[in-house]
């Protein structure tokens, strides 16, 4: 890098025979400083120019380059090159260019231009970067000339009462219940526990169903809130929706995840399949009547049994297994 930045000039022809014996990363962080080190340079953009009208590979590195010295117009040339790794990183680019600078480019015009596949790339670089403004700014008239698909993936930069209106008739196109989870979490929550509670019980097995994938968010990052909607409606939730999340109630609430296997749904889905595997490896946050509990269900149906004992240290074995076929007649 030393005789590099010596450069008078720029050398491509020096460059890519650097580069030519170098991992991919390798040759990304060379070229980014390649740029840096010639930024002052008047021959670096006809440098860039010819490496972005070459192949995809050298296509990235005038991408890399272009971001490093902060040129956007490089950048949004690039995204009518072929490559579509060559135009997601030259959407990346551009976003941190938007995020660096208040006179940088216009993301918001610019997503209304791009075909679909770079403006869903470019939403979700709106999102990850956190630019709100320019997220704010475009969702009305994304969601007038792109559609629910597209608006959707800006729902979690939005103002709460933004996504409040809006979250009922876009739900459907949501593509990440944990990112919308995560920045709106009493919305989020709001809305299926107003959907559940508006429907009529025979239908709110299917209101489960659609959630599904917010479901297991809420699982994972709000296993609380999650109880609570059981403790209402639990016995309208099909068990097959929980039993790969089972591990993640019990560890935030092992009284009412046991509670909820109990409950005449999920004890025959228990009977029928036996105990999760995630409430198997969770049973140290369980005390011991807790345990009990659940191996009199697995009594019911002793061939599920043999799971939970070996679950359990040696010395736990004799107490539930006598707690278990109590009563059973065997």
């Amino acid at each position: 890098l030393a005789a590099m930045s010596a450069a008078p000039a720029p050398d491509l022809a020096a460059l890519l025979a650097r580069l030519d014996g170098l991992s991919h990363s390798e040759r990304l962080r060379d070229a980014a400083a390649f740029a840096r080190a010639h930024q002052g340079d008047p021959g670096l953009a006809a440098t860039i120019e010819q490496l972005l009208a070459d192949d995809a590979h050298a296509g990235e590195l005038a991408v890399i380059m272009a971001h490093t010295v902060r040129r956007p117009a490089p950048l949004l040339a690039a995204l009518a090159r072929p490559s579509l790794r060559v135009r997601r990183l030259a959407i990346a680019g551009l976003v941190d260019l938007a995020r660096r600078s208040s006179d940088g480019p216009d993301l918001a015009a610019l997503a209304l231009t791009l075909p679909p596949d770079l403006r869903r790339a470019l939403l979700k670089a709106l999102v990850r970067g956190g630019q709100r403004d320019s997220a704010r700014r475009l969702f009305p008239e994304l969601l007038a000339r792109c559609g629910p698909r597209d608006a959707a993936v800006l729902l979690p930069v939005l103002e709460d009462s933004t996504l409040r209106a809006h979250l009922p008739a876009l739900a459907h196109a949501v593509g990440s219940w944990r990112s919308l989870y995560l920045r709106h979490p009493r919305i989020v929550v709001d809305h299926l526990a107003r959907l559940l509670a508006d429907a009529d019980p025979h239908q709110r097995p299917a209101v489960w169903t659609r959630h599904g994938a917010l479901v297991h968010a809420l699982a994972e990052l709000g296993p609380a809130a999650l109880h609570d909607l059981l403790a209402a409606h639990g016995d309208t939730c099909p068990p097959w929706l929980l039993r790969s999340r089972l591990g993640d109630l019990v560890r935030a609430d092992p009284e009412r995840s046991v509670a909820l296997l109990e409950r005449p749904e999920h004890r025959a889905a228990v009977h029928s399949a036996g105990l999760a595997r995630g409430v198997l490896t969770h049973l140290h946050c369980l005390d011991t009547s807790q345990r009990l509990r659940l191996a009199r269900l697995l009594g019911e149906q002793p061939q599920h049994l043999a799971a939970l004992l070996r679950a359990v240290a040696p010395g736990q074995r004799e107490a539930l297994f006598t707690a278990a076929v109590a009563g059973q007649g065997l």
